[in-house]
C-alpha cells in the first residue's frame, strides 16, 4: 500500500506502468486488473459513408482531422469499431493522436488501456504515449512535429509504450496513476516513421471513479459547545478505517468516521484532517481549520449555527485578527 495526499485512488498494479514517462506493463490478459471498459463503439455504413458512435455514458472520440488518402473509413473512429483489419490512419505528414472526452461533468482515473497495432506495422506502436487531461481543447491540437497547435494544455503523461505488441489481437497495459481525468488519448511517437504516417486498428480505455474524502464541521464553535467533525468518503472500496489528525498529528484514539471534541475550547483550535485507508489505498484529506470564540452569541440576532454557514460560506471568519480558512 502506498500513502498519498489528494482525493483520488492509487494502486500497484503490474509495478511496470509508474507515472510519468514509465515504461508500460504489456499483458495478453483480457482487460486492465483494475477499472471498467469506459464503453465507446463506433460503426462504419459503407453506403452513407458515415460513422455512428455509441457510448451508453455519452463519451466522445476526439483525435487527428481527416484520414490517409481520403479514406472515410480511416478516421479516428475506426480505432473504436473492434474490427482489427480496419484501422484509423492518418493524413500524408500527420501524427496520430486518439481517445475520449467523458464530458465537462466526469472524471476517471485511469486504469489501463487495451491496443492492436495495425498488421505489418506493429513498431507503430512504439513510443506512443497515453495521456490524461482537463484543460485542453481537442478542436485546436495537433501533435504533428512543427505544427502551431501542439499544446496539451495540463496533460500528464500516464505510460510510454516501450515494445511492439502483436497485431490481430488485444494487448493489455495497466496504468497507476493517481488522478481524475476528463480527457484521455493515445499518442503516436515521431521517431516511428520519417514521414509521420502513423496508424493504430483498436484502442480501449479503462478507468475508474476517484476515491475522494472530505471533513464536514463548523469552521467558529463557542466555547463549551461540543463539536462534530465529520469524514465524507466517496467510492471507497471494501472496508473503510479512520485516523483523524490535528496539525498533522495522529489524535490517540480518534478513529470513527465522526470525531467528537465536547466542553470545547481555544486550546482545541487547529487544522482537523481526517486519513482513511481502504482495501486498495490510503487517501488524507484537506484540513478543516476550527477556532472557538469566548462569547459567540447564539440568540438575539443570528443563531450561531447561522453565523457558521454565512462566514463559512464565504470563505472567511475573523476571530480577534485571525484568518481561519474553511
Amino acid at each position: 500500500m502506498r500513502t498519498r495526499q489528494s482525493q483520488t485512488r492509487i494502486f500497484g498494479a503490474w509495478g511496470a506502468a509508474l507515472g510519468l514517462g514509465a515504461a508500460a506493463c504489456m499483458s495478453a490478459v483480457a482487460q486492465p486488473e483494475r477499472g471498467e471498459w469506459l464503453e465507446v463503439s463506433a460503426t462504419f455504413d459503407g453506403d452513407t459513408e458515415t460513422w455512428s458512435v455509441d457510448s451508453p455514458d455519452g463519451y466522445t472520440i476526439i483525435g487527428f482531422d481527416g484520414s490517409w488518402d481520403g479514406n472515410l473509413d480511416w478516421t479516428p473512429e475506426a480505432a473504436f469499431d473492434g474490427d482489427f483489419g480496419n484501422f484509423a490512419h492518418t493524413p500524408d505528414g500527420s501524427l496520430l493522436w486518439v481517445g475520449l472526452d467523458l464530458g465537462p461533468d466526469t472524471q476517471k482515473e485511469i486504469t489501463g488501456i487495451r491496443i492492436a497495432p495495425r498488421d505489418g506495422f506493429e513498431e507503430r506502436a512504439v513510443g506512443a504515449t497515453i495521456y490524461g487531461a482537463n484543460v485542453f481543447n481537442p478542436d485546436l491540437y495537433d501533435p504533428t512535429p512543427g505544427s502551431d497547435f501542439d499544446d496539451r494544455g495540463d496533460a500528464v503523461p500516464l505510460l510510454t509504450i516501450e515494445e511492439a505488441p502483436p497485431s490481430g489481437e488485444w494487448t493489455t497495459f495497466d496504468i497507476d496513476h493517481a488522478e481524475g481525468f476528463r480527457f484521455v488519448f493515445y499518442e503516436a511517437s515521431p521517431d516511428v516513421h520519417d514521414s509521420f504516417h502513423t496508424d493504430l486498428a483498436g484502442i480501449e480505455f479503462y478507468g475508474q471513479d476517484i476515491v475522494s474524502v472530505s471533513v464536514t464541521g463548523p469552521a467558529l464553535a463557542q466555547a463549551g459547545a461540543t463539536v462534530t467533525l465529520t469524514a465524507d468518503v466517496q467510492n471507497a472500496a471494501g472496508e473503510v478505517s479512520y485516523q483523524w489528525l490535528r496539525d498533522g498529528e495522529e489524535i490517540g484514539g480518534a478513529t470513527e468516521s465522526t470525531y467528537v471534541i465536547a466542553d470545547v475550547s481555544q486550546a482545541d483550535e487547529g487544522a482537523y484532517a481526517v486519513r482513511v485507508t481502504d482495501d486498495e489505498t490510503e487517501i488524507t484529506s484537506a484540513a478543516r481549520s476550527l477556532s472557538v470564540g469566548e462569547n459567540v452569541p447564539a440568540a438575539g440576532g443570528l443563531a450561531l449555527t447561522a453565523l457558521t454557514a454565512l462566514f463559512g460560506a464565504a470563505g472567511v471568519w475573523r476571530l480577534r485578527k485571525r484568518r481561519v480558512s474553511v
